[in-house]
């Protein structure tokens, strides 16, 4: 009886996320992406994920090292 219900629940909270993402996707891609960027940094570690460097054009650097 209980799996029922929070099966039901999770429904409602589909459909509710659904709805959210079909009235504002920009909003919603922004701090989704916000949030997996993080998270993606917090496991991996600076060792493999290091700051952004934009550039408009490659060769003439604006830093040493980029690539």
């Amino acid at each position: 009886m209980q799996i029922n219900m929070l099966a039901g629940q999770l429904f409602e909270l589909l459909n509710n996320l659904n709805k959210v993402i079909l009235y504002k996707p920009r909003r919603v891609y922004k701090f989704l992406s916000r949030e997996y960027q993080n998270r993606i940094e917090r496991s991996y570690g600076e060792n493999i994920l290091r700051h952004v460097v934009l550039t408009q054009d490659f060769s003439f650097p604006s830093e040493d090292f980029t690539g």
